[in-house]
């Protein structure tokens, strides 16, 4: 069996291993350990968040990626937060605001990518289904 599984749980190892064993390819793999992993580990890998999916195939010349964001409400604004804001955050991802609310409440839904990007990546070059893909 070619090949190697990387997730922080064991299990989510293993569920994507047993798939290459059976015949599945690394995108039938990926997705399986994925959904596992959003089980295991919702607050570090969920599927009500943003997915950035990289690849590279064999004999493409170029590398494949699929950026899949948690977007923001159609009525939110940027304006709507400024009054709000803190300063940014040191580890440079946003900033932070007062009341934490674009950390949590209602103010910080998102509507979630990684479902979705997760099937396309199945759909277009994985080889086994998605019930199969997420019975894990």
């Amino acid at each position: 069996m070619p090949g190697m599984i990387v997730a922080p749980q064991p299990a989510a190892v293993e569920a994507g291993a047993r798939v290459l064993a059976a015949g599945g390819n690394a995108v039938d793999a990926a997705v399986t350990a994925a959904f596992v992993q959003t089980v295991l580990d919702p607050q570090m890998c969920g599927i009500g968040g943003y997915a950035l999916l990289t690849m590279q195939r064999a004999g493409d010349a170029a590398p494949i990626a699929m950026d899949a964001p948690a977007l923001a409400g159609a009525r939110v604004t940027p304006d709507m937060w400024v009054d709000h804001i803190i300063g940014p955050n040191p580890d440079g991802w946003g900033y932070f605001l007062e009341g934490k609310v674009n950390d949590a409440g209602y103010t910080s839904i998102c509507t979630p990518g990684t479902v979705k990007a997760l099937a396309a990546m199945l759909d277009r070059w994985g080889t086994i289904s998605w019930a199969d893909a997420i019975a894990p």
